[in-house]
């Protein structure tokens, strides 16, 4: 049998391909937008992961990243909408803030303890919407199916007036003072001195945490459509991806490999 002489390059390609053509079990989301109403610039990530326990469930952490101090209400981040392919059923089994709430005492006389310390389970304030034909209103609109929000969000169709909580009897930590405004998220510069939100307003500081139940036959990942949403009209912007370090750690190893493969190729000068 004929030998086929394969260059190096080629096999440096194959190997990148292998690398990164395994099934998808976690993906990134982020982006930013000059907020008009604020003059603030907010920004947000969103991580969708596929993590074990005693079953596969699907795991997403959402984050304020903005790094603004002096916030006001539209520049909350309430909200999160995304796709995934073929529509699965997802059960929303947990929601939980890591840190400690921004301003606990404003919880329910019952429930300022729970919001103190972390982490603390916000699966009764946060609640979870599906939608097979997206979700809209005068300020918002999005393709995304499936919808998590803290505010009822009652200008959307559908509407967040009765979701769905996340698992089974979670606390009710309630709201001393605006509810449709209670729990969402501030990033790590909030300086409640600085800011408009009132101090009746508990908080969620940084990101929290969603567990969902999957079907068993989900074994990848393929999520589109994600939106973050802001305030409680709400208005919001659609998040691009942010590649895997693995990938982009391949995808290095080829640039540097192309840079050698380039010098090595380059005539030598002849010297008579």
């Amino acid at each position: 049998m004929a030998r086929v002489a394969v260059k190096p390059i080629t096999l440096l390609l194959f190997g990148c391909f292998v690398i990164t053509a395994h099934p998808v079990r976690a993906q990134s989301f982020g982006g930013s937008v000059l907020n008009s109403s604020t003059g603030n610039t907010d920004t947000a990530t969103a991580f969708f992961s596929l993590a074990t326990g005693t079953a596969t469930y699907l795991q997403i952490t959402l984050t304020n990243t903005s790094t603004f101090s002096n916030y006001l209400n539209p520049d909350l981040l309430s909200g999160l909408f995304f796709s995934i392919a073929t529509n699965p059923t997802i059960t929303p089994s947990s929601a939980s803030s890591p840190a400690a709430l921004v301003n606990p005492q404003a919880c329910a006389s019952s429930a300022v303890t729970l919001c103190s310390t972390g982490p603390v389970n916000v699966g009764n304030q946060w609640g979870y919407v599906f939608s097979a034909t997206g979700f809209s209103s005068t300020a918002f609109s999005t393709k995304a199916q499936y919808g998590v929000a803290a505010p009822g969000y009652s200008t959307l169709t559908p509407s967040f007036g009765q979701p769905t909580p996340f698992g089974t009897n979670p606390p009710n930590l309630a709201a001393k003072g605006t509810p449709q405004l209670a729990f969402s998220l501030v990033g790590s510069a909030y300086n409640a001195g600085t800011s408009s939100i009132s101090s009746s307003d508990p908080l969620l500081q940084n990101s929290i945490v969603f567990g969902f139940g999957l079907p068993s036959s989900i074994t990848s990942l393929n999520v589109s459509n994600v939106t973050f949403a802001y305030g409680t009209a709400p208005d919001g912007f659609s998040a691009g991806t942010i590649p895997e370090p693995s990938s982009l750690a391949v995808f290095g190893t080829l640039l540097a490999f192309l840079g050698i493969a380039r010098i090595r190729l380059k005539p030598r000068p002849s010297f008579i």
